[in-house]
């Protein structure tokens, strides 16, 4: 049975909760809204299948990269309806080689209730849904049982998810019908976190929320993007990501994340995916042009079945394979995790006791962020990001 302190250790992959052949756990949400098991010691057996598989107590002690990993760089040729996609959209056309060949695909969409879960499909219609940045962490608990169906039925399923996600689901399942895709992941926020400030915009909206984008490409493309809300009413609200939502500054400080990403064990390919991909944070100023500013990916190809996934993309986007250097000294949270803020204890403090996080102290009260801020409206601030680059490489 697995036993250890499931608020700081757990991944919340539900992994347990599936393997378990007594139905013994089942997964509840802690004081901070994240996912951990609870277990059924009436209905336990003992078996231990739960310690074998547990993505925590089989984890590796260092975060790597293999010297044969192949790391890229990559955007589309096409640029029409490029805003649909975080970056460059590399999973969105894998997703549509799969489904048109009569194969299924899994992913996080925003449910009826704008809560993030993952969904496993063979209508190309739910493709787009996949698509995007949830900044929050989706419950993958459902999926288990349709992947497993879909595998035994000689069908193959392309999965995209968090790296925790992705080692759950390999441990879960050894086929060669299955396709795994990483990507590069900053940390899971607190679901309960999401909730409540999405219930606080649609109170302000006065309508329900259908659709959240936290990296919408608007008036400055990829390398500045806004987060965008949509309400049932027609109403929509735009903030520059990073420096006016309160939720994604928070985001972006660590504050939200569940203990477990604070010391991931699943960065660099010690998920196994088949593939990795992510933003491409401080390309060159080149590349950024090359590519329009509609967004550039990092991808790190893991497997032969990794190198059979570009492959069936190859004509729709440009990969160029000398960046390896830049892209990891330029984008951590491929190879480490993030990095553990003091403030976070409190944070989840106040939030119990007002449920507001705007009310959190985040440090855009700080004439060093009202500055920056004032540089990405006038898009200087990314001006002089590329500068820098300049001059260090």
């Amino acid at each position: 049975m697995i036993d250890f302190e499931f608020d700081k250790h757990c991944y919340g992959c539900s992994l347990c909760k599936y393997k378990c052949p007594k139905n013994a756990i089942e997964m509840a949400y802690n004081a901070e809204g994240f996912l951990i098991p609870v277990i059924d010691k009436e209905k336990c057996i003992e078996c231990g299948l739960c310690e074998k598989i547990c993505p925590h107590l089989n984890e590796l002690k260092n975060n790597t990269i293999n010297d044969e990993d192949e790391i890229l760089a990559a955007y589309r040729k096409d640029m029409r309806n490029y805003t649909k996609y975080t970056s460059s959209g590399i999973f969105s056309e894998l997703a549509k080689k799969f489904v048109s060949s009569g194969d299924f695909v899994a992913g996080c969409v925003w449910d009826e209730n704008m809560k993030a879960k993952h969904i496993v499909t063979n209508d190309i219609k739910n493709i787009e849904k996949i698509a995007g940045s949830k900044y929050v962490q989706s419950d993958i608990q459902e999926i288990y049982t349709s992947v497993d169906k879909i595998l035994k039925e000689n069908k193959k399923v392309l999965i995209c998810g968090t790296p925790c996600q992705i080692a759950a689901i390999k441990k879960a399942f050894n086929s060669e019908n299955l396709y795994t895709i990483a990507i590069v992941c900053h940390g899971t926020p607190s679901p309960k976190v999401w909730e409540i400030y999405k219930q606080k915009l649609e109170e302000k909206e006065k309508s329900k929320m259908i659709d959240a984008n936290f990296r919408y490409k608007g008036k400055y493309g990829w390398i500045t993007p806004y987060t965008k809300y949509d309400f049932k009413n027609k109403s929509s609200v735009s903030k520059l990501s990073f420096t006016e939502d309160a939720y994604v500054i928070a985001f972006g400080e660590d504050l939200l994340h569940r203990n477990s990403c604070y010391n991931c064990k699943y960065k660099g390919t010690n998920s196994n995916a088949d593939i990795i991909i992510g933003d491409y944070w401080g390309c060159s100023s080149k590349l950024l042009k090359k590519s329009h500013n509609k967004g550039i990916s990092a991808v790190i190809v893991h497997t032969e079945k990794g190198k059979e996934m570009l492959e069936l993309i190859s004509n729709e986007f440009v990969f160029i394979k000398d960046y390896k250097e830049n892209i990891l000294k330029e984008n951590n949270p491929i190879l480490n995790p993030v990095k553990y803020n003091p403030k976070r204890e409190v944070f989840y403090e106040e939030f119990k006791r007002n449920n507001d996080i705007e009310k959190f102290n985040l440090s855009t009260n700080t004439l060093k962020y009202k500055i920056k801020k004032v540089l990405y409206k006038l898009y200087f601030f990314e001006l002089i990001k590329r500068i820098i680059y300049k001059f260090k490489h």
